[in-house]
């Protein structure tokens, strides 16, 4: 995350927004990097992280089951409210829509490890942390491209 949230303050001023709605949207850039641009010294490294096959657990695990949010909102504020911000007809399941859809495990229980993901980047900030739901199915466009931990297309 850039910036990071560097104190307890923050983090609590985030889920404040989160909650009054100042915050309307959840995203991330999903910033992997190949290992030698992350070794390089603090300074010159390059900065961010593999989110994408994290987000929704950790939306879900600090969000939703710490009791701040409902899961019905913190859905919206993954799909729906960001398509809306810029203007795509997506994060909606109706008649037309585009059959983008990830369907969850919602009771499952992991930990999060870098080198198991799908990215060409292995280093990730909760690496090591207990989530809650896990993806077992990703529709693009009506295609299945992920089924049960394995990449199909």
């Amino acid at each position: 995350m850039y910036p990071p949230l560097r104190s307890k303050r923050h983090v609590e001023a985030i889920i404040e927004g989160i909650k009054d709605g100042t915050i309307d949207a959840f995203t991330t850039d999903h910033a992997p990097h190949i290992e030698p641009d992350k070794l390089l010294p603090f300074q010159d490294a390059a900065f961010g992280s593999i989110g994408l096959e994290t987000s929704f657990a950790v939306m879900n695990t600090y969000l939703v089951e710490a009791g701040h949010i409902d899961l019905s909102t913190g859905i919206s504020k993954m799909t729906h409210e960001p398509a809306k911000i810029i203007r795509k007809d997506k994060g909606t399941l109706s008649v037309g829509a585009d059959a983008d859809i990830a369907i969850f495990d919602m009771n499952k229980e992991w930990v999060v490890s870098g080198k198991d993901g799908f990215s060409k980047s292995h280093n990730c900030i909760f690496d090591g942390k207990k989530l809650k739901g896990k993806a077992i199915h990703t529709i693009v466009d009506g295609t299945v491209k992920y089924s049960n931990g394995k990449i199909t297309q």
